[in-house]
């Protein structure tokens, strides 16, 4: 499955005294490719588990994603903030 126009968001989580950085991570975006959604279709995914940039994919607790272009928004606001994400190069994915 390839996931396009995609963001790291943290999960919903029950607890609401557990802070940000605690929370799970899920990839969201529109997916292709997909036997169970429709091609297009805004997803948010299960829990990531692997993220492999220099490969392009997301591993999550049920699925792979192959990473297409990133959501533009998400670029703007990880230079703006200057966010780390461990070998992920923004220029490669936009």
């Amino acid at each position: 499955m390839r996931i396009e126009c995609w963001s790291l968001v943290n999960g919903p989580i029950a607890n609401p005294y557990v802070p940000p950085e605690l929370q799970h991570q899920r990839l969201k975006g529109r997916v292709y490719d997909s036997l169970n959604f429709d091609d297009g279709t805004q997803i948010t995914t299960s829990t990531v588990v692997k993220v492999k940039f220099d490969v392009k994919q997301v591993h999550t607790k049920n699925n792979v994603y192959n990473l297409g272009k990133i959501d533009p928004a998400y670029a703007k606001w990880i230079r703006d903030t200057g966010f780390v994400l461990r070998h992920l190069k923004l220029e490669e994915f936009e």
